[in-house]
């Protein structure tokens, strides 16, 4: 199987785009803080398919600041990430 990727789109208004390809069955792809590193709170998405396009919604709560998108599989081992990007008011 190829190596898994995602790739950051663009980010317009709260919603980060993204493709994904490669992923292996039981991934999960969310938001990262890349300060804290901290997951942010429902911002978890479960691919349908092995590879694809997504829209991340960020929640209001979310302060400002850079964050990036990481893919993990079951065992919650990373399988790919994004570059950062920053997410203002």
């Amino acid at each position: 199987m190829a190596e898994a990727k995602i790739d950051f789109v663009e980010y317009h208004d709260r919603v980060v785009k993204l493709t994904y390809a490669d992923f292996p069955a039981g991934s999960v792809i969310m938001l990262v803080n890349n300060v804290s590193g901290a997951t942010v709170p429902h911002s978890e998405m479960f691919p349908k398919h092995v590879s694809g396009k997504l829209e991340i919604r960020f929640p209001p709560e979310v302060p400002p600041g850079e964050y990036f998108v990481r893919g993990i599989d079951r065992v919650h081992q990373k399988v790919a990430e994004t570059v950062f990007f920053y997410v203002a008011v």
